[in-house]
């Protein structure tokens, strides 16, 4: 009998550990589902603009920003600072978590240090703004904005 109730345990363990893990993969893979697709969403804003005969220099122009930072250097950021390189637009720094970044003549600062002043910080990481944002502020008195924004809210003004 108690071989029995082991092995009935032994199963509904099982079943249960399977189950929780499977469940942790299916959320993991959602949250980067989310992320990709708001990647996604803002290259395909960013080739509007391109088709539209913009650019996000005349963009942060048309806000009266001149200078700025550009926080995160993955993909959007490295895409970003090329085309920025084209404009009126002066990137004066990067923000990134590693110090030092191959190929980069920019200063790189991390989000620990003490930040030079900038007419905004462009934040790359969208699916992590609110929490970049808030240590930005706490370093640096100026204007903090996504990407996203530029791209999908201040483009269509």
């Amino acid at each position: 009998m108690s071989i029995i109730v082991s092995f009935i345990a032994g199963g509904l363990a099982g079943f249960f550990i399977c189950f929780f893990s499977k469940f942790q993969y299916i959320y993991k893979l959602e949250k980067h589902k989310d992320k990709f697709m708001l990647y996604f969403n803002i290259c395909d804003h960013w080739l509007e603009l391109k088709e539209k005969q913009k650019d996000i220099g005349s963009v942060l122009q048309n806000r009266k920003i001149h200078s700025v930072a550009i926080q995160g250097m993955g993909r959007l950021g490295s895409h970003l600072l090329q085309e920025l390189k084209e404009s009126d637009i002066t990137v004066k720094y990067v923000i990134d978590r590693k110090k030092e970044i191959m190929g980069l003549t920019l200063p790189v600062y991390t989000l620990d240090s003490t930040l030079p002043k900038v007419d905004a910080v462009i934040v790359t990481a969208p699916s992590e703004y609110d929490e970049i944002a808030e240590q930005i502020k706490n370093r640096l008195d100026t204007q903090i904005v996504s990407i996203e924004t530029v791209i999908s809210d201040w483009a269509e003004e």
